[in-house]
Order: structure tokens, then C-alpha cells, then sequence
């Protein structure tokens, strides 16, 4: 049995790294043009790429779909991760995504903590939000937001998403 399941994680590896390497490729060889869901929203360019692990655009892909509601627009799907990404750059928080994502004191990420995320793959869809966010793009554009949750919380709320489905607020705040 544990020799199936090493298999499986093997080829699933594969598969994600094949994955990117050819969305890598194709948006090296096509200018991607993007539009905000709001008018007051401005999705920045990306900044020249960088180098990352897979396993980061995994783990960033893995936590957006599951932090975001039904039916987020990529926009506000790419703020979840901004906001990981804003913590590992921070000085007040780990400095991995994979140990922002687990940090125990206080718990952020409660599909981590609840292991609900344990048995979610991350769509190709979320991979690409993943890499962008990687290769530099923003759409907070603020490095300061560094809390997401139901509720306001830190200095200031920066930027609101509501779900019309759940009926939820999200709050983006520094």
C-alpha cells in the first residue's frame, strides 16, 4: 500500500512539474492581457521572474483554492496568495510559504489546521494564479496587507470581497 502511495506522489510530481514547465512556456511566449472584475481594481504587471520552487506555486495554489469562496473572480483568488506572500516577506511572520501556511500561534490558515486541505489537489487554474504571483504580479499591490479573514483585523481594512454565494465578506487589511 505504501508502495502505491509513494507511486502516486511520484507521478503526481511529475505531472505538476510537466504542468508548469508548459504554462511557464506558453506565457514566456505570449503577452497574457488581463482586465479587473472592479473598475477600481488594477492588476500590476508582473516584475521580471523569479525563481521559486515548485512546490511554493504548489502549496500558494493549494491554500488559495481553499481559502477562496465559490465563485472568486482571479482577482480576489490572487489577493489570498498576495497576502501569504506578503507574510513571508515580513519580518513578523515565518518566512516560507509552507511555514506561514502552518503557523501555529496565531492560527491563520485553518483548512491547514483542520487537515481539510490534506486531500485537495490544487486546479491548473490555481497553479497559473500561483505562478503569477510568483513571477511578480499584484493586485493589492501593498505589502503591508498581511491579514485576510471574515472579520477586519490590524490598522486598516485595504480592499473587501464579497461572496454573493456564501453571502461572506472577505477583508483584505494592513
Amino acid at each position: 500500500m505504501i508502495g502505491w502511495a509513494i507511486v502516486a506522489g511520484a507521478l503526481f510530481v511529475l505531472v505538476l512539474t510537466l504542468a508548469l514547465c508548459k504554462v511557464s512556456a506558453e506565457s514566456s511566449a505570449a503577452a497574457v492581457e488581463y482586465k479587473p472584475a472592479m473598475e477600481e481594481t488594477t492588476i500590476h504587471p508582473p516584475e521580471p521572474t523569479t525563481e521559486y520552487a515548485y512546490m511554493d506555486a504548489y502549496l500558494l495554489a493549494k491554500i488559495m483554492q481553499a481559502e477562496a469562496g465559490v465563485d472568486w473572480p482571479d482577482w480576489a483568488v490572487m489577493c489570498i496568495g498576495e497576502v501569504v506572500l506578503n507574510r513571508v516577506a515580513s519580518s513578523d511572520f515565518p518566512d516560507t510559504i509552507h511555514d506561514v501556511l502552518h503557523q501555529v500561534d496565531p492560527v491563520q490558515y485553518e483548512p491547514v489546521h483542520t487537515g481539510a486541505w490534506e486531500s485537495m489537489e490544487p486546479d491548473e487554474d490555481y497553479i497559473d494564479l500561483a505562478q503569477r504571483l510568483l513571477d511578480g504580479e499584484r493586485v493589492l499591490n501593498n505589502p503591508d496587507v498581511v491579514w485576510q479573514a471574515l472579520f477586519p483585523q490590524g490598522d486598516r481594512t485595504v480592499l473587501t470581497y464579497h461572496d454573493n454565494v456564501l453571502g461572506t465578506t472577505t477583508y483584505f487589511c494592513e
